[in-house]
């Protein structure tokens, strides 16, 4: 394990992407990364719902982090696929994502996260492949704001 789930939070909840959508990590639950968006007005589509896009990213960012309680300091995963499902729409309020690692190869995961309202309803669910590089331009730096 390269951290702790205080470090992580922290890392997390202060790297600029999460901060701007209002995104952050609640903490990880029963193998499951838990993820919350508190959607506002930046979020909202011509439709006066929460863009596709802004699930999007909580599908893919509720997948990666589920890793990160697996991952070594020499780790690095990118995503490499992203598939999602919209179930429903939603106007405005909290949405949490849930991610979960279904199998880890050598190169490969395979992740899923379920996307559900305040209420518990079932707005999205996806699934992520996410590879594993030895790119030097995504290693940590001491320092940094990324998680390795």
């Amino acid at each position: 394990m390269a951290h702790n789930l205080d470090e992580i939070s922290s890392i997390v909840n202060q790297t600029p992407f999460y901060v701007t959508v209002g995104m952050e990590l609640c903490g990880f639950e029963e193998g499951c990364s838990i993820v919350r968006l508190k959607t506002d007005q930046r979020h909202e589509n011509l439709l006066g719902t929460v863009h596709g896009g802004a699930i999007a990213s909580l599908v893919d960012t509720s997948c990666g982090l589920a890793l990160a309680l697996h991952m070594t300091e020499n780790d690095v995963m990118i995503t490499s696929s992203l598939h999602v499902d919209y179930m429903a729409s939603v106007k405005k309020g909290d949405l949490v994502g849930r991610g979960k690692v279904i199998h880890m190869g050598k190169k490969l995961v395979r992740v899923e996260a379920v996307i559900s309202d305040e209420e518990g309803k079932l707005i999205a669910k996806g699934y992520a492949t996410l590879t594993r590089t030895a790119s030097h331009s995504f290693r940590h730096k001491k320092g940094s704001t990324a998680l390795p």
